[in-house]
C-alpha cells in the first residue's frame, strides 16, 4: 500500500510519499499536532493506517481523534526536557512491544515581531512590545521551540528508534 500526504501551504503543494506498510506496526509521532500541519498530518495518518500508533504531541490539548482507537495525545511543550521524556516514558510504557519508526517535527512558535523597530514594519497584526526585555522573552520562546525543541525531540526519539 502506498499513500501520498498532500499538505497544502502559501499555495504550494508538496507530496509526502510513505510506503505504509514498513511501518503499518510502528509508532509515528507528529509534534505542533494541535493545529494546522500538524493536525491534518495526524487526520491522514490516522485514516490511512489502522494499525500504526499515531501520537500527537502539542502545548495545547488535540481534539478531533477520540474515535480513533490508535491515536494518543500528550501536552508536552517540546523545548521542555523533563516533559519530552515523560511524554516518551509513558508512550513507551504503553506500547513497549513497537518502536517508534517516523518523526515529524512540525511543533514551533511565529511571532509578528520584525528584528528592527521601524514604523514600515509594524502593521496591527505586529506585536506591541514595552522593554527590550519583552524581545528577549519573544525571541526566546521562538528559538526555544523552533531550534531547541526539535532538536531535543530529533535526539530524545533517535535514542528509542
Amino acid at each position: 500500500m502506498h499513500f501520498y500526504l498532500k499538505i497544502e501551504t502559501c499555495a504550494k503543494e508538496s507530496y509526502i510519499f510513505f510506503k505504509m506498510e514498513k511501518f503499518a506496526r510502528d509508532i509515528a509521532i507528529v509534534t505542533g499536532g494541535s493545529s494546522g500541519i500538524g493536525h491534518a498530518l495526524i487526520k491522514r495518518l490516522l485514516e490511512k493506517s489502522k494499525n500504526m500508533i499515531v501520537v500527537g504531541l502539542a502545548r495545547r490539548s488535540i481534539d478531533g481523534f477520540s474515535s480513533f482507537p490508535n491515536f494518543r495525545s500528550y501536552k508536552c511543550d517540546i523545548s521542555q526536557a523533563d516533559q519530552i521524556e515523560a511524554a516518551l516514558f509513558e508512550l513507551k510504557k504503553e506500547f513497549p512491544e513497537k518502536t517508534i519508526q517516523i518523526l515529524i517535527n512540525n511543533g514551533g512558535a511565529a511571532k509578528p515581531l520584525p528584528l528592527i523597530d521601524h514604523p514600515s514594519l509594524n502593521d496591527f497584526s505586529t506585536i506591541k512590545v514595552e522593554s527590550l526585555e519583552d524581545v528577549s522573552n519573544i525571541y526566546a520562546l521562538q528559538l526555544n521551540v523552533n531550534i531547541l525543541g526539535t532538536s531535543l525531540m530529533t535526539r530524545a526519539v533517535s535514542g528509542l528508534v
